[in-house]
C-alpha cells in the first residue's frame, strides 16, 4: 500500500485585500459526499501548518502547530476520535513549517523549524515515533534566519531527505539526507538564489530526489531540479512558467512522471503541468480554476492527479478538490464543499481504498483544524472488473459492475502516452441496480504499432465522475497479405501486397530453412516481379517484411 500526501505552506506575510472582488463570487453548495472525520474543529485551539499523511492501514494522521504554546502536535483518527500520537507536545520548543510522512515500515516522521515567536527559523529538527515516543533523528541543524517551511520525503530504501530554505546560502534551496549518523548535504545548493515554496519528492523510478520551487533568479517562475548522484540538474527548462509560481507543489506518480501544481502569479488561478521527458506540458487547460491559493497536489493509484485549493469562487474561500478526468478538471463532490472558509490546507490519499482526505484551518472558527474525507469508490459505480484485449484489428473493452447508483454512462477514453486522454465513445449505464452488469465497447481504430492506454470515466446523473485504472494494450498492425503467382512458376514469380509500402524485404528459403535469395525494395511496384530461373525445381518459402516489421509468409513451387 502506498500513500500520497500533498504540499502545505505557511501563511503569506502579505494579506491580499479581496473584499470588493468577493461580492462578485457565486456561492457554491457543499457536496453531500464529503464526510467529516471526527468532530469539526477537533484541535480546540488555533492552529497553523497542518500536514496530513495516511498510514498503510488507511489511518489518517495530522500534524499541526498548536498556537496555545506554538509547539507541534500529532494526532491520529482511531475510528471515533482524534487522539494524540505520543505526548501532546511533540517538539521541545516552538515548531513551524511542519511536514509529516510515513516510511515503508509505517513509521511516522515529522520535520519542522524552530525559532523565536514562531516567526524566525533557526534550526531544523526531524523526529520519528518509535511506537512509544517521538525521538530525534540525528541532531537538529542550523539554517540561520529562514522561512518557516520544510518538505520531508522518504525513499523506499529508508533514506530520509528534507528540503528547506538556507539563509547561509542567500536563502537558496538546500536538501539534506540522514546517513544513519548525521545529516549531510545532498550536492550543493539547489537554486542559484532565493527559493520560495520548496517542494520535495522522491522519484522511485530513477531513485533521485526532485525539488520544485519558485525561483527568484527567474522572476519567481517555477523550476524543478533533480539530484543525479553528482549534482543538481534541471528537469526541463528552468523558470518555465509564464508568470511567477506560488504554492508550487510537486508529486511523482508510480511510473516516475513528475507533476507540478502552482498558482499563476499573473492570473491567480491554478495550473498543473507534467514533465514529458523534454518539456512541462499542460495537464488540462491553463488557469482551469477561478482565483485560488494554498494548492495541495496528490496522485491516485491510477496515476490521476487531484488538486485541493482554497477556492475564492466559493463564498469567501471554501475548499474545493478537482480531479483530472483525462480531458478536463472536474470537481470531486462539488465546489466549495467545506462548511466554512479555509486556510492552509493539506491533501492526502489512501491509494489502497481510494479515499481522499483533506485537512484545513477553519477561518470562520478561530482557525481550529478539521479533516474531511471523500471515498472515490462512492462515485457512481462499484466497478468489479475491467479488461482490454486485441480482437483482429480492434481493441475490445469489457467490464462489469456489482452495483450502480444513479449511474448515467461510461465515457471510454484512450491515450498514447498514458497522461493525456481523448474520449472515443460512450456506453449507457444502469441508473440504480445491485445486480451484476456486464458491458463492452469496441475501439475500431486503435493506434497501430503503439501502446494504447484505455480507461473508463464512470459518470452519474449528478455529474460526478470516477476514473477506472488504466490498462495498456500494445497494438500491432495485422499482417499484410501477399499473393504469389503463377504457382507453380518457371521463370518469373509475381508478388502482390494488399497495401502500399515504403520498403519491403523479400526472402526466399528452401524447405530446410536455408536462405536462397534476399532483396529489399524501396517504394516497391505492385506486383513485384522476381526472376527465379536460377532456382532448382522444388518447393520454396516466400517471406515479406514491411517497414513496420510486419511479416507475411507463403509458398510457391519452382517447376
Amino acid at each position: 500500500m502506498k500513500t500520497k500526501t500533498g504540499c502545505n505552506f505557511r501563511t503569506p506575510f502579505i494579506t491580499i485585500i479581496v473584499a470588493t472582488m468577493l461580492l462578485l463570487f457565486v456561492k457554491s453548495a457543499s457536496a453531500q459526499s464529503w464526510e467529516q472525520v471526527g468532530n469539526t474543529g477537533f484541535s480546540q485551539s488555533e492552529t497553523r501548518y497542518p500536514s496530513l499523511a495516511i498510514d498503510k492501514n488507511g489511518v489518517p494522521y495530522l500534524a499541526y502547530q498548536n498556537l496555545d504554546n506554538y509547539k507541534a502536535t500529532v494526532k491520529k483518527f482511531d475510528g471515533n476520535n482524534w487522539v494524540n500520537v505520543g505526548t501532546p507536545d511533540v517538539s521541545d520548543g516552538k515548531a513551524t513549517g511542519l511536514s509529516l510522512v510515513f516510511d515503508q515500515n509505517n513509521t511516522p516522521y515529522l520535520s519542522y523549524t524552530s525559532g523565536e515567536n514562531g516567526e524566525y527559523s533557526y534550526l531544523i529538527t526531524v523526529k520519528k515515533f518509535n511506537g512509544t515516543q517521538w525521538v530525534t533523528v540525528g541532531s537538529p541543524f542550523d539554517i540561520g534566519v529562514g522561512v518557516e517551511t520544510t518538505s520531508l520525503a522518504i525513499k523506499k530504501d529508508g533514506t530520509v531527505y528534507v528540503a528547506f530554505q538556507d539563509s547561509y546560502n542567500y536563502s537558496a534551496a538546500l536538501v539534506k539526507k540522514f546517513n544513519g549518523t548525521k545529516w549531510v548535504a545532498v550536492g550543493g545548493v539547489v537554486s542559484p538564489s532565493s527559493a520560495e515554496f520548496i517542494s520535495l519528492a522522491i522519484n522511485e523510478k530513477d531513485g533521485f530526489p526532485y525539488v520544485a520551487y519558485s525561483d527568484r533568479y527567474y522572476s519567481y517562475k517555477a523550476t524543478v531540479k533533480k539530484f543525479n548522484g553528482t549534482s543538481w540538474v534541471s528537469v526541463g527548462p528552468t523558470g518555465f512558467t509564464s508568470g511567477s509560481a506560488d504554492y508550487t507543489c510537486l508529486a511523482i506518480d508510480k511510473n516516475g512522471n513528475p507533476f507540478l501544481a502552482y498558482e499563476d502569479g499573473n492570473s491567480g488561478k491554478a495550473n498543473v503541468r507534467k514533465y514529458d521527458g523534454t518539456n512541462w506540458i499542460w495537464v488540462g487547460d491553463p488557469d482551469f480554476t477561478m482565483g485560488v491559493s494554498y494548492e495541495s497536489l496528490v496522485i491516485d493509484q491510477n496515476g490521476t492527479p487531484l488538486l485541493a485549493y482554497k477556492d475564492w469562487n466559493a463564498d469567501y474561500g471554501k475548499a474545493s478538490v478537482s480531479r483530472f478526468n483525462g480531458a478536463s478538471w472536474a470537481f470531486v463532490g462539488g465546489a466549495g464543499f467545506t462548511p466554512v472558509n479555509v486556510e492552509n490546507i493539506s491533501l492526502a490519499i489512501d491509494t489502497t481504498s481510494g479515499t481522499v482526505f483533506l485537512a484545513y484551518q477553519e477561518t470562520d472558527n478561530n482557525n481550529y483544524t478539521s479533516v474531511m474525507k471523500f471515498p472515490l469508490s462512492a462515485l457512481a459505480v462499484n466497478l468489479a472488473e475491467f479488461s482490454v484485449r486485441a480482437v483482429a484489428n480492434t481493441a475490445m473493452l469489457s467490464w462489469s459492475t456489482v452495483s450502480e447508483q444513479k449511474g448515467d454512462k461510461y465515457e471510454i477514453q484512450r491515450s498514447t502516452d498514458g497522461a493525456v486522454f481523448k474520449i472515443i465513445g460512450y456506453v449507457n449505464g444502469n441508473e440504480n441496480t445491485t445486480a451484476t452488469n456486464t458491458y463492452s465497447f469496441t475501439d475500431k481504430a486503435p493506434i497501430q504499432n503503439a501502446i494504447n492506454y484505455y480507461r473508463l470515466n464512470q459518470i452519474d446523473f449528478n455529474g460526478r465522475s470516477n476514473l477506472s485504472r488504466i490498462i495498456p494494450l500494445h497494438f500491432e498492425a495485422g499482417l499484410h497479405k501477399i499473393n504469389a503467382f503463377p504457382n507453380p512458376a518457371s521463370d518469373f514469380l509475381n508478388v502482390t501486397c494488399d497495401a502500399t509500402h515504403q520498403k519491403l524485404l523479400v526472402n526466399i528459403y528452401d524447405v530446410s530453412g536455408k536462405l536462397y535469395w534476399s532483396k529489399t525494395y524501396l517504394h516497391p511496384a505492385n506486383p513485384i516481379q522476381i526472376d527465379i530461373k536460377h532456382l532448382s525445381a522444388g518447393t520454396y518459402q516466400l517471406t515479406t517484411t514491411d517497414e513496420r516489421g510486419n511479416k507475411s509468409t507463403g509458398f510457391f513451387i519452382r517447376q
